[in-house]
């Protein structure tokens, strides 16, 4: 190919990985922590290159060397995405990108690269299409190069339109293996045209980060291990997040635990952003109701997960919570948002045959304590069903680990799915059907808002790629 240098051989080349990675002010610990469960990967840290958004703090937390991204702006319309994506794979082999371009990082990367590994997340999507546009086009300028391809620990959809699902359907199609970690994520896939033979059903990557590894400050027991989202507008954010707080006012009356937050997303400095600024509200609220609250900072995927495995349950309204918690024997309550986060949790909570034990908000704000309480009050049964799955989900983990190590190195990876549970114990208080009946009448609503919010969305990138425009048209010549 023009203007594409001779590789150095296979023995001495990085891979190149993309992940959600590399916020500082908007560090989100479960993003990082499937980077981390598979990089380094038993390798040296350099033998692999991040695309990350914060170059040098993934290096810095990770020891890998990173680039910037290729340079997709979350406000950018479809048009400008397209004209980017066009942009991106034009400069390969036609001179490449200019200097100044984050694309000339990515290229020259590749252009020494053995491989392209695409770490898990739920950024396959309409929701974030900068994400997914980023990683069609990684994956195209891959496959020009005759690169292996692997994709890892994903979250497909459910929210996958029009070009957005031509797109992915086609660079999917590319990869040598693809784990997806959700039941709904594995057909859809399969609708997409993925190889059944490249397809596998797996456990979140990150179900091994902090395993083994001893917790700091760990609260004294009993506790309860909470964690809770931004949840929109303040106008709307501030009932919930009362209502929220008189259910777990309620359940630290009823177990007699602390009730301990702690954040998965926020800045590292210690600035109230994102879960830091709900948890600042949540301990003023339970402050007031006289819960006993410990809020903790922002740590590591390693040291959340090692602590997280430590509670003597978990109650989270985001996924990764879950997924530590589960992966160490905790039993845990799992609060959806809307149909992608229902996907997630039910997904998460699934492998041990506990989707039961989910609900949406909308009913956690009036039966949380309930639900939680009962959680409670069988957790030795819980736990018992979570250590007896725990052998086969590391063997599993290992045997995923294999398959993308093979795939890597363009080896056959057959995939072999994680073995689904049977169903484990069952809910047996009305707070169960509460939520059935709530998580049914408010499907279609959450599903015709997300609608809504993506349609405000792209008009309003729409409307920012026109001011733009305007403003380089209105600009005053430079003398």
């Amino acid at each position: 190919m023009l203007g594409v240098p001779a590789a150095p051989p296979a023995a001495t080349r990085p891979t190149l990985v993309v992940g959600d990675i590399g916020h500082r002010t908007r560090f989100h610990v479960g993003d990082e922590a499937m980077f981390d469960a598979l990089v380094p990967g038993g390798r040296a840290p350099q033998d692999w290159i991040a695309v990350s958004a914060d170059p040098a703090h993934t290096t810095q937390r990770t020891g890998v060397p990173a680039i910037p991204r290729l340079g997709f702006d979350p406000r950018d319309d479809e048009a400008a995405r397209e004209a980017r994506l066009a942009a991106v794979l034009g400069f390969d082999g036609a001179g490449g990108a200019p200097a100044e371009d984050p694309a000339h990082a990515v290229l020259a990367a590749l252009d020494r690269a053995c491989a392209l590994l695409v770490t898990g997340g739920g950024n396959l999507t309409s929701v974030w299409p900068e994400h997914l546009y980023e990683r069609v086009a990684l994956i195209e300028l891959a496959a020009r190069r005759g690169l292996p391809i692997v994709v890892s620990g994903q979250t497909i959809g459910p929210d996958l339109r029009g070009r957005d699902r031509e797109l992915l359907a086609g660079a999917l199609r590319h990869a040598a293996l693809v784990g997806v970690r959700e039941h709904a994520s594995h057909a859809l896939a399969a609708e997409l045209g993925v190889d059944p033979a490249r397809l596998v059903l797996q456990l979140d990557d990150a179900v091994v980060v902090g395993d083994g590894e001893p917790a700091a400050d760990v609260p004294a027991s009993p506790w309860i291990a909470v964690t809770v989202p931004p949840l929109g507008a303040p106008a709307h954010e501030r009932p919930i997040l009362g209502a929220l707080a008189r259910q777990l006012a309620a359940l630290a009356e009823r177990t007699g635990a602390r009730l301990v937050l702690i954040p998965h997303e926020g800045s590292l400095d210690g600035a109230l952003l994102r879960d830091r600024r709900v948890n600042d509200i949540l301990v003023r609220e339970l402050t007031r109701l006289g819960a006993p609250v410990t809020a903790l900072p922002v740590r590591d995927p390693a040291a959340t997960a090692a602590l997280t495995r430590r509670a003597d349950l978990v109650v989270s309204a985001r996924y990764h919570p879950l997924v530590f918690s589960l992966a160490g024997g905790v039993p845990c309550l799992g609060i959806h948002l809307d149909e992608y986060t229902r996907v997630k949790t039910r997904g998460a909570l699934g492998f041990a045959g506990l989707e039961a034990w989910s609900l949406p908000m909308e009913a956690a704000v009036e039966v949380l304590a309930d639900a939680a309480g009962e959680l409670w009050e069988r957790r030795a049964e819980v736990r018992a069903r979570l250590d007896d799955l725990r052998p086969a989900w590391r063997a599993s983990v290992a045997a995923h680990g294999a398959r993308v190590a093979a795939g890597l190195a363009g080896e056959p990876c057959p995939g072999v799915d994680v073995v689904p549970a049977d169903a484990g114990p069952e809910p047996r208080a009305s707070w169960a059907t509460t939520a059935r009946l709530v998580d049914d009448a408010t499907l279609p609503l959450r599903r015709h808002a997300r609608a809504l919010q993506n349609a405000f969305l792209e008009a309003e990138r729409y409307a920012l790629s026109l001011r733009a425009a305007l403003d380089e048209v209105t600009a005053p010549p430079e003398p």
